[in-house]
């Protein structure tokens, strides 16, 4: 990945908060690749570095992505954990939009789980969040709550559901007319699980 030069320039500098930045960027490239070890491999690299230069932003996305891998897993518990350190970190330096990812993050988790109050509850925080605006671009910051809002509603039969999922689509296309040439627009259709899950998801709702 071209984060790998971002992570040998910092270290020859000295910039350890550019070698946690670099490695997260790498570990979510493998998350999002399905490479879930090699995500481990650089995750762990870049969880002291966030931790040495006293970054809550970083400290926050290590922990989010830690809790997506453990949810990978099948470790609910270590998921629960990190994604409440992930709340922490983002709510001490005031980044709604984050703590809205780590509640979608929760949310489809207490989903998984049968709890679907529990879902519900944070549902209702992400739509008044995304309804107020926290500062969201049209990427994934904004597609996942609006997914977990989609699933959530869709699982209670709330119609919200609907409405949810074609404010997902359109983003998702959004971002994608962004993204310039052709080749780089079919990879974020294609290489990403959570875009591919709208799309799917959408030409379901079409063909119903």
């Amino acid at each position: 990945f071209g984060f790998q030069q971002t992570v040998s320039g910092s270290y020859e500098i000295g910039w350890v908060i550019y070698s946690a930045q670099g490695h997260y960027n790498i570990a979510r490239c493998h998350f999002e690749l399905g490479e879930h070890a090699r995500a481990e491999d650089q995750l762990r690299l870049a969880e002291p570095a966030a931790v040495r230069s006293e970054s809550r932003d970083s400290q926050g996305r290590c922990a989010l992505l830690r809790g997506r891998l453990a949810v990978a897993a099948g470790r609910a518990d270590e998921a629960h954990a990190a994604f409440e350190r992930a709340a922490e970190h983002f709510g001490a330096v005031t980044m709604p939009a984050a703590v809205c990812h780590v509640q979608a993050e929760r949310a489809l988790l207490h989903l998984a789980e049968g709890r679907l109050p529990d879902a519900l509850a944070l549902a209702e925080q992400m739509a008044a969040a995304l309804a107020a605006g926290t500062g969201q671009a049209a990427s994934d910051d904004v597609l996942r709550p609006r997914m977990a809002c989609h699933r959530v509603w869709a699982a209670a039969g709330d119609p919200r559901a609907a409405a949810a999922l074609e404010a997902a689509y359109n983003d998702l296309q959004a971002l994608t007319l962004r993204a310039g040439g052709e080749e780089t627009q079919v990879g974020i259709q294609h290489n990403v699980a959570l875009h591919r899950e709208i799309a799917a998801a959408w030409a379901a709702a079409r063909r119903a």
